[in-house]
């Protein structure tokens, strides 16, 4: 059930204007912190914001990207690359769909929807349960004043982030993310920001091809599917894990197509959140792959590897199930050996 929060905030907004809130809750985990976290997630869905952002990606190698960003409410939003391997090419959400266009607009694909509200909520639950979030100071982004929010794992092998949250708006001007050694893996800074968006635009509307039509992207299904429907509909096993690490509970089983030549080769697509990381399972029945760029890439004894688009995906185990052969490939932001331990399990 949701938990209810108007005293809490409440009581937030007595302890700023006294002027309190940061002598009682610097670098302790709090309600003051959760309250603060929790504005911040809704305001994700509510703000109305434009600005110019900076995002340094520090793994596998350092990349630097800018871009300029719209939003409107929820899951309506657009972000135009201006630099990196990305330069020229817009992607955004209309509310309902998900699209991304070249420079020159010659190629538009649309996929599904985002996630959901339902599912939002979930994780924020889920995130209270497997993380302590301090407020640790406070500071200026943009030429804006933000509390600085640690968002720790009480499990030593997860991922974690800072947050510098605007005080006044809430939304999130500065994100870095650390790996679970505490590296920092990638940081997105608002360089400037403005609380408004020019009168009567299209920005978020799915553009015009100028070679008319769009692409439509194969993408996991934007509604669960129960593992009877995908045995019985698609022919597809989902995973059954032994192990899982503390913390992680089924998300939902999604229908996975491949993305990378629209081969149409379908594969079970299972995540697994603890409310900040997701562990994703790529379940694929490897006798029945289509994948044109597979066959031409056979391996040593003549079979088949994986679908393309999990080429090189590590770890995997290969698996039979009710007279069928899979490969499950397992992808997620916690330590390598607990990504193993999760493919062994699976056997």
């Amino acid at each position: 059930m949701r938990r209810s929060t108007p005293f809490l905030t409440f009581l937030v907004g007595s302890l700023v204007g006294a002027g309190l809130l940061r002598q009682l809750s610097k670098h302790q985990e709090s309600v003051e912190a959760l309250v603060l976290l929790e504005k911040a997630q809704r305001a994700v869905s509510s703000a109305t914001y434009s600005g110019t952002s900076l995002t340094k990606c520090y793994f596998p190698q350092e990349v630097e990207t800018r871009a300029k960003v719209w939003h409107e409410g929820a899951n309506r939003q657009r972000i135009q690359y201006l630099s990196g391997e990305l330069a020229g090419v817009t992607v955004g959400c209309d509310g309902t769909r998900n699209w991304q266009s070249d420079a020159d607009l010659k190629k538009v694909t649309v996929a599904g929807s985002r996630v959901t509200e339902e599912q939002a909520n979930q994780r924020f639950d889920l995130l209270v349960r497997n993380y302590r979030v301090t407020l640790d100071a406070a500071g200026v982004v943009a030429n804006r004043p933000v509390y600085i929010l640690t968002i720790r794992p009480r499990h030593a092998i997860n991922a974690w982030r800072r947050l510098w949250v605007d005080q006044r708006t809430f939304v999130t001007l500065r994100n870095e993310e650390f790996k679970s050694d505490g590296k920092l893996k990638t940081r997105t800074i608002f360089e400037k920001i403005k609380y408004s968006l020019p009168q009567g635009v299209t920005l978020f509307n799915v553009p015009s091809s100028k070679e008319g039509g769009l692409i439509s992207v194969p993408t996991a299904a934007t509604r669960p599917l129960s593992c009877e429907t995908l045995e019985e509909v698609y022919g597809l096993a989902a995973p059954e894990p032994r192990h899982l690490p503390a913390g992680y509970e089924l998300d939902r089983h999604y229908l996975y197509r491949c993305k990378m030549c629209d081969c149409g080769d379908k594969a079970v697509l299972s995540r697994y959140v603890d409310g900040l990381n997701t562990i994703s399972i790529f379940t694929v029945d490897v006798d029945r792959i289509t994948c044109e760029q597979l066959h031409r890439k056979q391996g040593a004894s003549g079979t088949q590897s994986s679908c393309c688009s999990l080429e090189g995906k590590t770890p995997s185990v290969d698996v039979k199930k009710n007279g069928k052969h899979y490969r499950m490939v397992v992808v997620g932001d916690i330590a390598e050996s607990e990504l193993k331990r999760i493919a062994e399990s699976l056997k």
